[in-house]
């Protein structure tokens, strides 16, 4: 009786295994299919200065990308910082002034606009899991379709989400007082959700 309760006990691990390695499998090859799909409908963008969905359902589009060459980081921007579509890269953070905005001397518009501060944010543990190697005088480029746009990490804080605010540039080497904010959740790789957010301030290289 022993050995076959065992016999069972041992067949359904090896089952559970088997379904957890083939969600994981899953969710790593749709991630995969996701980012080449953004890829192309960025450079879609880059053809015909059109926004291009990724896939026909989807409710965003690639808006920029983001570069920081000592680390080999070359990832998508795209159109809002929303859970669901953090799941797929970066995110502008709707409110904050527009990437162009950052990028060149287009008008930039919403609360933070008056300072020329453009958030992004992503998940900790996935699209913006490279912030925590960042170091303050690394550089980052910013490309919009545009001129490429170069920018400086002049800070590193963890702030409390419930009473940080987006304020003027605490930099005076800041140009016309644009800067480029990468949010997440922080501390890195813990396993619960809490207020606080690990922030990249990003100066504006003339």
């Amino acid at each position: 009786m022993i050995p076959r309760l065992l016999s069972g006990a041992a067949l359904a691990a090896l089952l559970c295994g088997g379904v957890l390695l083939g969600r994981d499998l899953y969710l790593r090859s749709k991630g995969a299919l996701a980012g080449v799909l953004i890829d192309r409908a960025w450079a879609a963008r880059l053809d015909d200065g059109r926004l291009h969905r990724p896939w026909p359902w989807a409710d965003f589009t690639p808006v920029a990308r983001l570069e920081v060459g000592r680390l080999g980081i070359d990832a998508p921007i795209l159109s809002d910082a929303t859970g669901r579509t953090m799941a797929f890269g970066l995110g502008w953070i709707v409110g904050s002034a527009p990437l162009d905005a950052v990028a060149g001397s287009a008008a930039a518009t919403g609360p933070a606009g008056r300072f020329g501060v453009t958030a992004v944010g992503g998940h900790r543990d996935t699209g913006a899991a490279f912030l925590e190697d960042l170091r303050v005088g690394d550089t980052l480029v910013l490309r919009t379709g545009a001129a490429p746009q170069r920018f400086r990490v002049v800070s590193l804080d963890v702030v409390d989400a419930r009473a940080a605010r987006v304020a003027p540039p605490s930099d005076a080497a800041v140009d016309d007082g644009r800067r480029l904010l990468l949010v997440t959740c922080w501390p890195f790789r813990a396993a619960w959700h809490g207020n606080q957010r690990f922030v990249v301030e990003c100066a504006l290289e003339s």
